[in-house]
Parts: C-alpha cells; sequence; structure tokens
C-alpha cells in the first residue's frame, strides 16, 4: 500500500487448530510478545502473510504460512480455507503517514479488512478476533477506557488517517 508501508507482518493468524498450547507472537516493538492462549491443543495455527521470508521467525512455534494480500479477496479466501476462526489484525501504520495518506490507510485498514471478512464469508468461516487500537477512542486524560468508552468519528476523519481508518474498520466488525 504503498513505500514503507507496515503490511507485511501477520495480519491474520487463522486458528485450526493447538489444544494447550500457548503461542508467542513476537510484535514489531523490540522487547515485547504477546502471549495467547489456545485451548484445543489439535489444532495447527495458520499465519497468512504478504511476505512469508519476513515471518520465518515464527514457524518454530509451530506457524504455517500461507501468503496473501489484504487487496486480493481471492486469495484471502484461499488461504483461509480449512480454518476455524480468524484473529484479524490487518493495518497499515507509519509514523511519518498517521495524519495524512488517507487513501492508503483505508486501503489498507478499511478496504483490507472488509477483504478479510468477505473472504472469511466466501471460506465459511463465523468467528474472528478483531485487533485495533486504543487510537479509536477520544481522548481523555487520566481516564480509564474500556469497549464502550466514546470512539472518534472516523467517518469525519477525526483523529487523523492511521486513527480514522482503524475506527472504521472495527465499525466493520460490528
Amino acid at each position: 500500500y504503498g513505500p514503507g508501508a507496515k503490511t507485511d507482518g501477520l495480519f491474520s493468524q487463522l486458528v485450526r487448530g493447538v489444544a494447550r498450547h500457548t503461542l508467542v507472537s513476537r510484535l514489531n516493538w523490540p522487547g515485547r510478545t504477546s502471549i495467547v492462549h489456545v485451548d484445543d491443543v489439535t489444532k495447527i495455527m495458520v499465519g497468512v502473510v504478504r511476505n512469508p521470508q519476513k515471518a520465518a521467525f515464527l514457524e518454530k512455534d509451530g506457524v504455517v504460512f500461507r501468503q496473501a494480500d489484504l487487496a486480493d479477496r481471492a486469495a484471502l479466501a484461499k488461504a483461509f480455507d480449512g480454518c476455524d476462526a480468524v484473529v484479524g489484525n490487518a493495518a497499515m501504520y507509519v509514523m511519518a503517514k498517521i495524519m495524512f495518506a488517507w487513501q492508503e490507510h483505508v486501503n489498507a485498514n478499511v478496504e483490507g479488512t472488509r477483504n478479510v471478512y468477505e473472504a472469511m464469508r466466501e471460506a465459511g468461516i463465523k468467528r474472528v478476533v478483531q485487533i485495533s487500537t486504543c487510537g479509536v477512542y477520544k481522548i481523555f486524560p487520566f481516564r480509564r477506557y474500556g469497549p464502550d468508552s466514546p470512539q472518534i468519528n472516523g467517518a469525519k476523519k477525526q483523529g487523523g488517517a492511521y486513527r480514522a481508518s482503524k475506527q472504521l474498520s472495527e465499525a466493520l466488525a460490528w
């Protein structure tokens, strides 16, 4: 979605089976990890990525990779074949472009998410966990945030290109 766009990482991890297994997913920030516990050990994790070489470090954790791009719904549907659920975290985040580059953000964050959902329907997948950002919420200093906290209005382009497009992509999940 443009030079320097950070869309090569894992954007969908599809649960097909891994009971009593903990998948440790390394994020793009040094020193950070996120742990996902999957209760059904008979399953495997399938990572759908645009560039499998950039995510190869997860193969040792048992992740099987399939190649697809967020812009290619047919390739996504093929990659999702045989999967039970999707953990979607499609996003473009480039610090120098978070306030601008509207169309690039909409293409990756909104249309990419829409393509993931449509491909899921085509593949017969009914379960999804949508991962987003706290940036979709209106900022109130010293306040706790939760699912019912007020959100920015992405349709009015509030909060800049990244935050607004992520809010619009979250709206697709509902």
